[in-house]
């Protein structure tokens, strides 16, 4: 028989030190069994995980809610939820300020970046602060002095200085140092050094570089590309890799060119930096470019993209439910199943495991890298039945609609928006004229649809798109209702924070200007279109020249105008076919015309 091993005490203090301990070590226990029992009883919400940050000296991973408003905290170890906080209405991002207990928290419905403190299971903001409109993207300095905050619509980064040190409790923790006004609505952000920013843009294919000390923005270059929606750079801090789609005018949407992957790519592009921060380089010269699936195994809609200890390369399909891991240099992909609409990805290294976001399951799957098995994927908590505009937003985002899982209706529509791009399908009756994607944010209000207004519904509209443009199989009755139900869900684009800044009188003289012009003839208000055809004097390839006329709500969003993206400027777009009646505008005419068309 084998004696139990007892502690061997030499004094009093030695005891009472033990039972301290022991004391502390149930306590310890006690709470997170609490925890687990409390987090059972969290309410059945949507969450939708946007953002990972995993502290690795405490086996903590804190998991921001861009749906639920809260902070949802996992535990590694066990790989159970064991937490959440609410903090805020919609979490789009989440770092952590380095070799701190403190994280940063962009709330994108508050307009606003939080400061909150971990300590033990808890989490509490301690300050806050407002930045630009929609923050949807946090990227810190080295030193963690200082966050970059992206602000999708009012197209802007704000450097915000951030101290975490208890002196700086009297003049709060957080403060707006600068503001910097960008060409294209960011999302993505990448520090390259300590004052140098790589900003991406949501929906097309620009990257600029910003410098944070002198606010000045240094380089702006376009990369044939659109939806940029993962950036990182490698071990030896020399390259940078992007994840992106790529969409191509010259290719038609018809079922070879599906198959093939000749219309629409999914890709990972590597650029040197020292490129990056050379204004006169050319990006694509010592790039390499990586396309993600094959015939038979698309790859729709990449999303994050991170890097392991060994080097390999993780992305997230986020369209096909599947976490993409690079075999080698040669760069074929181990796929592993995982949720859906797989997202933000964090690494440990320790344990050589990855952790997935799955914003449509409300999940975090568990990758071993060396496996390459998914090992579990965590609950976040219960979830309600879901509304049939949920259920639409889940196909709008699911790849497998589309042959082979190519794309799905966002890998053009850019969240409900716009790449800006042209694209070959069957919306205007036959191939042969590209046409520019138009923004479904508030499509519901302004049919008939297609540019040529065949469409009647809605409806009719998603269907012809799944069978000829998607080539997917016929979707059923259930999944047409529920996309259908998700797109009139969509607002109108927000207005631009210069619109709302612009002088009330110069609008007003504006929208009188474009009475008299007889604008209101095709673009009728509330909803600025028609529900007619007008020829305005400007064929496509076709040669047809009559069509529906788009909405101009949101415009000033927008980055190409008229069928065929010519016009580059809400202006440009007014010359084209207005050019008789807009010649005599004076100066102050146009800008006030302008005024008004960037208010709507």
């Amino acid at each position: 028989m084998t004696a139990s091993r007892q502690p061997a005490f030499r004094s009093t203090a030695h005891i009472a030190l033990w039972f301290v301990a022991a004391l502390l070590g149930m306590r310890l226990a006690t709470l997170h069994n609490a925890l687990a029992e409390t987090t059972a009883d969290l309410p059945k919400r949507i969450r939708r995980p946007a953002a990972l940050v995993h502290f690795r000296e405490t086996n903590r991973l804190y998991v921001a809610q861009r749906r639920g408003g809260g902070v949802s905290l996992v535990d590694t170890e066990t790989l159970t939820t064991i937490a959440e906080f609410a903090i805020g209405e919609g979490l789009s991002d989440l770092k952590r300020l380095p070799e701190t207990r403190y994280l940063l928290v962009a709330d994108e419905r508050r307009h606003a970046v939080l400061l909150a403190e971990t300590i033990d299971a808890r989490l509490t903001v301690v300050d806050r602060v407002s930045v630009g409109p929609d923050p949807v993207g946090l990227t810190l300095t080295a030193d963690g002095a200082r966050c970059c905050v992206a602000s999708l619509w009012s197209r802007q980064v704000s450097v915000v200085d951030v101290s975490a040190t208890p002196a700086a409790a009297d003049s709060g923790h957080l403060r707006v140092s600068s503001i910097i006004q960008l060409p294209f609505a960011p999302l993505k952000l990448l520090m390259l050094g300590n004052e140098k920013l790589l900003a991406a843009e949501a929906f097309g294919g620009r990257v600029a570089v910003v410098d944070i000390d002198s606010s000045t923005v240094e380089s702006v270059r376009s990369l044939p590309a659109h939806n940029i929606r993962g950036m990182a750079l490698d071990r030896e801090n020399q390259r940078v890799w992007i994840s992106h789609q790529t969409l191509n005018r010259l290719a038609r949407a018809d079922f070879d060119d599906i198959h093939w992957g000749t219309l629409l790519t999914n890709n990972l592009r590597e650029l040197d930096v020292n490129a990056l921060l050379d204004p006169q380089a050319d990006l694509l010269t010592g790039s390499r470019l990586v396309h993600v699936g094959e015939a038979t195994r698309g790859a729709g809609d990449p999303t994050d993209v991170a890097i392991a200890g060994k080097g390999q390369l993780l992305v997230s399909l986020s369209g096909v439910r599947e976490l993409a891991i690079s075999k080698s240099e040669s760069f074929g992909f181990d796929r592993i199943t995982v949720g859906r609409r797989p997202g933000a990805i964090v690494v440990d290294t320790d344990t050589q495991r990855a952790f997935v976001a799955n914003a449509h399951s409300d999940t975090v799957s568990v990758i071993d890298l060396e496996s390459k098995q998914a090992v579990t994927e965590i609950s976040l908590g219960p979830q309600p039945e879901m509304t049939p505009v949920d259920q639409g937003e889940r196909l709008f985002f699911d790849a497998t609609l589309s042959h082979d899982g190519w794309m799905s209706c966002h890998s053009c529509h850019s969240d409900g928006h716009t790449n800006n791009q042209l694209a070959d399908t069957l919306s205007d009756g036959n191939f042969g004229a590209p046409k520019r994607v138009l923004s479904l944010l508030g499509v519901g209000r302004t049919g008939p649809w297609a540019w040529n207004g065949s469409m009647s519904s809605l409806e009719e509209q998603l269907q012809q798109s799944i069978n000829s443009t998607m080539h997917g199989e016929s979707g059923s009755d259930e999944q047409i209702a529920a996309l259908a139900a998700y797109l009139r869900s969509l607002a109108p684009p927000k207005r631009a924070a210069k619109a709302k800044s612009q002088a009330r009188g110069s609008i007003e003289r504006g929208g009188k200007r474009f009475t008299q012009l007889q604008c209101d003839r095709c673009h009728t208000p509330p909803t600025y279109t028609s529900t007619e055809l007008f020829d305005v004097d400007l064929a496509d390839e076709s040669g047809r020249g009559r069509f529906n006329p788009p909405s101009l709500l949101g415009g000033v969003h927008r980055d190409a105008f008229l069928h065929d993206g010519s016009a580059t400027s809400l202006k440009m777009a007014v010359l084209a076919h207005n050019r008789d009646k807009t010649g005599q505008l004076s100066n102050q005419d146009w800008s006030d015309l302008i005024a008004f068309l960037r208010s709507l």
